[in-house]
């Protein structure tokens, strides 16, 4: 029996080795062969729907033109500034060399432009900053042909949110996958 456990390690260990060095012969042949993408097939696939949007060609063009647009906003604020300051200036030299009933109207147009100037700037500003929301939302209805089809390929029975998943494998995260067949399909995008 001794000898029977002995000659069965013996075994076990000649068989080990020789796995070892047939995984070692694969791994060096591995390395001469070019790298293949392993698309695991998992029932639950994971997307960072942020950097989906934020990264792709489309999102990008979005950031870019609410930047352009929020600089050409602060520019034009300035410009009003300017004008209402020297309007306000003008106006209260006037208080001294008019009557309380003349200039009080003047005071009320002027407070009346500017509250209305205010109120015009305020939703010009809101608009801009409502915009990367709504452009999400039509990019998200755009992305979903991609993302079903990406669902069929895998098997997948779900796409969850990144933000919404304590812990995942990066094999399931198609967010990188998705973007590149959302930017060969929209590109950038035309609203």
């Amino acid at each position: 029996m001794c000898s029977f456990a002995i000659s069965f390690r013996a075994l076990l260990c000649v068989a080990l080795l020789g796995f070892g060095g047939f995984a070692l012969a694969q791994v060096e042949g591995a390395e001469e062969q070019p790298q293949t993408v392993v698309i695991v097939q998992s029932a639950i696939l994971i997307v960072d729907s942020e950097r989906l949007f934020a990264d792709s060609e489309y999102g990008r063009r979005i950031r870019q033109e609410v930047q352009q647009e929020s600089l050409a906003l602060v520019s034009e604020n300035r410009e009003i500034e300017a004008e209402l300051t020297a309007e306000e200036l003008d106006l209260t030299e006037k208080r001294g060399t008019l009557s309380p009933e003349e200039f009080k109207p003047l005071a009320v147009a002027f407070d009346e432009k500017a509250q209305r100037i205010r109120a015009e700037q305020t939703a010009k500003a809101n608009e801009i900053l409502s915009r990367p929301d709504l452009a999400r939302q039509q990019f998200m209805r755009l992305a979903q042909d991609v993302l079903v089809e990406i669902m069929r390929e895998r098997r997948a029975l779900a796409i969850l949110s990144k933000d919404t998943v304590v812990m995942i494998a990066d094999t399931i995260d198609i967010t990188d996958v998705a973007i590149e067949r959302i930017n060969a399909l929209i590109g950038a995008g035309a609203e």
